[in-house]
């Protein structure tokens, strides 16, 4: 009496018709590899075409976008925010709604880790920087920092 293995006949099937699928769908494409990624790198700016910043002292340059309008941070998170090139010093603070600084920096790149405590409870917060730029003239900006808790 001969037994046979069903399961081993159910896998050769299953194998062989992912086998198919996989032949159909390969062969349904009319793109090439190439033309997928060209259609995909289309939907980027190239470096080239993105203008140098306008630095401190240079004509054109705005002190009021040295920083977004507002940041939004949660608690136990970083917040890194790039400082503009070519200064030479940076302030960067965190006050209070008195105007007290509860965090300050004088890196060219502000980065502050919030975690819950006397210093940083959530709420809203005014985030300052103040530079010095390469003409000696001081340039500032404000935003709002609202940092929350999901506690």
């Amino acid at each position: 009496m001969k037994v046979e293995n069903k399961s081993s006949n159910v896998s050769f099937v299953l194998g062989a018709a992912f086998g198919v699928f996989v032949l159909c769908l390969l062969a349904g494409c009319s793109e090439s590899y190439d033309s997928m990624l060209d259609n995909y790198n289309k939907k980027f700016i190239p470096m080239s075409s993105i203008p140098p910043a306008v630095k401190p002292g240079q004509v054109g340059f705005d002190q009021d976008g040295m920083l977004e309008n507002i940041y939004i941070a949660d608690v136990w998170s970083t917040l890194n925010i790039k400082g503009p090139e070519g200064c030479k010093s940076y302030l960067w603070s965190i006050e209070n709604s008195k105007g007290e600084q509860k965090f300050t920096s004088t890196e060219k790149n502000f980065s502050c880790f919030f975690y819950e405590s006397v210093i940083f409870k959530p709420g809203f917060w005014t985030l300052r920087l103040v530079v010095i730029g390469p003409d000696d003239q001081e340039y500032s900006d404000t935003a709002i920092l609202n940092i929350k808790s999901h506690f």
